[in-house]
This record gives C-alpha cells, sequence and structure tokens, in this order.
C-alpha cells in the first residue's frame, strides 16, 4: 500500500469511528433497548463518552485496516464493508463484564441488536474503504 494510501486510512479512523461506531453504535444502543421494552434514557455524557470510544476504536481498526489492505492492489468500499463486520466479530467477545450484563437482557431477541450493531461496525468499514480507496481524477481543461 503507498504511504499516502496508509496516511488517508489513519486520518480517517478516528472521523469514521466517532460516526459510525460511536454516534451509530449509540443508535444501536438505543433502537435495542426500545426493542426489548427497556428504559431508552442516555445522558449527554455518557453519549459524548461514546463517541470517543468510537473514535479511538476507529483509529485501531483504521490502522489494522491500512495493515490489512496492504497487499490489495486496489481498495474498494465492500472490502471495508467486510472488514467492520470482522471487526465487530472480533471486538464482540471482548466486552467488559457491566456490557455483557446489559446483554443477558437480550437472550433470546439477540438478531435485531446485533442487526443494528452490524449496521454501524459495516458503515465504519464502508468509510474506511471509501475513503482509502483510489481517487478518482479530475479532468482539468487544456488551456
Amino acid at each position: 500500500m503507498p504511504r499516502p494510501r496508509f496516511a488517508r486510512t489513519l486520518l480517517a479512523g478516528p472521523a469514521a469511528g466517532a460516526l459510525a461506531l460511536g454516534a451509530g453504535g449509540r443508535l444501536a444502543m438505543y433502537a435495542s433497548a426500545a426493542h426489548v421494552g427497556r428504559a431508552t434514557h442516555f445522558s449527554a455524557g455518557g453519549s459524548l463518552g461514546i463517541v470517543l470510544i468510537g473514535a479511538v476504536l476507529g483509529t485501531i481498526g483504521a490502522a489494522l485496516f491500512g495493515l490489512a489492505t496492504w497487499w490489495l492492489p486496489r481498495v474498494r468500499v465492500s472490502h471495508g464493508v467486510v472488514f467492520g463486520l470482522l471487526f465487530l466479530a472480533v471486538l464482540a467477545p471482548l466486552q467488559p463484564p457491566a456490557i455483557r450484563e446489559e446483554t443477558d437482557a437480550f437472550r433470546g431477541r439477540l438478531a435485531f441488536p446485533l442487526a443494528c450493531f452490524a449496521c454501524a461496525f459495516a458503515g465504519y468499514g464502508a468509510m474506511l474503504g471509501w475513503r482509502t480507496g483510489p481517487r478518482a481524477s479530475v479532468a482539468r481543461p487544456s488551456r
């Protein structure tokens, strides 16, 4: 992978993470809680914390995505979507105990929350793939 492409990936990571993993993850939490009839009260401070965690995870994921695409001649959005879903599969078992207790409330009804978080992570990967992929050259008028 050329250095500019790797740099674009690293620069896109925090923004894509904050937007898709942070804000999208918070939206997935809200939808999941509402789906099972749990309280949906979230504080601004807690939401900001989730967005910041998303940015940190986005940075880590961008570095991994950059390394994973090093040997690909061309990066497509679909590569990013697959990476995002694999990233979710890797991170899901690493949840802290407090989050595991929360997910126990969803036993038997995990399909909807899983779909919500899969959309957030696939969106994150799509943003990385789009930002990392080749830049379209702009035709310049001749003088």
